[in-house]
């Protein structure tokens, strides 16, 4: 009797043990991405670079599991492909504020799209309007010297006052 209570006891605990790794093994992707945030539910991956970053080189960052393989685009359709793996625009380097590509993992015949927001930091953005039409949009970087102009010549527009973001004179 005893025996046969001890094998069952071994029994529900092998089968405890296998339940409880897979319902973590659901949770778990078959990635991660160094110094990022993802959500698998959303299907997002969210990453912060500062001011002072002009690309980010994802073959070093992202790192896959179990056999997966991915791929960097522009594009949610996945038709245009970074094939050096290194986010950057078109341009040549991440524009301020929020970047967005989109990595396909594969895993033999399931595949996932993850939209990826790179945010890079703006340290300041100053903005010449005339009305509500924008004219000029500077970008400044940590370290960058600021010196306002206290009269800006932007084409033919006369300069009348600089405002705040909430159009208090200053």
């Amino acid at each position: 009797m005893r025996k046969v209570a001890s094998a069952l006891l071994c029994v529900i605990l092998c089968c405890s043990l296998i339940l409880t790794f897979v319902s973590c093994s659901g949770k778990s992707s078959n990635f991660s991405i160094d110094g990022a945030e993802i959500d698998n539910d959303a299907k997002s991956i969210s990453l912060t670079v500062d001011s002072d970053v002009t690309t980010v080189d994802l073959n070093d960052k992202v790192v896959v599991k179990n056999g997966a393989t991915w791929n960097l685009y522009l594009d949610v359709l996945a038709q245009n492909v970074v094939k050096t793996k290194i986010a950057a625009s078109s341009t040549g380097e991440l524009a301020f504020g929020d970047n967005t590509f989109y990595i396909v993992f594969e895993k033999g015949n399931k595949v996932e799209t993850y939209e990826l927001h790179i945010y890079r930091e703006p340290y300041l953005q100053l903005v010449y309007y005339k009305g509500t039409e924008e004219l000029k949009r500077e970008s400044f970087k940590k370290g960058d010297t600021l010196t306002l102009d206290p009269k800006p010549n932007i084409g033919n527009y006369t300069f009348e006052y600089w405002m705040d973001k909430n159009g208090n004179k200053l």
